[in-house]
């Protein structure tokens, strides 16, 4: 099972908070990640969780991962290059791919919904 990491503990606890990752100007993290729970009736606690180890605890909108099949995985949950494409993961800047990723209608939303997430899932169906 995933370890939760509730927002707002500090950095010694928790380990990298993603308004503390993210430099100013470049959007809101936190509330992007709120708010994009919020229309997927997921904790938000649980979606921070799960961005915290797809980026190696970095919150990185940009953050690569492995080359697959599917191309260099990048993202704040490791979108490979069709499904990026598919949900609208923009990587163009950091900026972009921010506001491209979170929001009710972003990229990891849209994923999340033609995955068949449904408010109420426990955990592990998030996963």
């Amino acid at each position: 099972a995933l370890a939760m990491v509730p927002l707002g503990l500090s950095p010694a606890i928790a380990g990298p908070q993603p308004e503390q990752t993210m430099p100013a100007g470049r959007g809101d993290l936190r509330s992007g990640i709120v708010a994009t729970a919020q229309a997927l009736g997921m904790p938000p606690e649980w979606l921070a969780t799960i961005i915290s180890y797809e980026t190696g605890g970095t919150f990185d909108p940009m953050q690569r991962g492995p080359t697959t099949q599917w191309g260099t995985h990048r993202g704040l949950i490791q979108f490979g290059e069709p499904q990026a494409r598919e949900y609208g993961a923009d990587f163009s800047s950091p900026e972009a791919a921010l506001l491209s990723q979170l929001g009710p209608n972003g990229a990891i939303a849209n994923y999340f919904r033609s995955r068949g997430w449904r408010p109420g899932m426990p955990l592990a169906d998030a996963y």
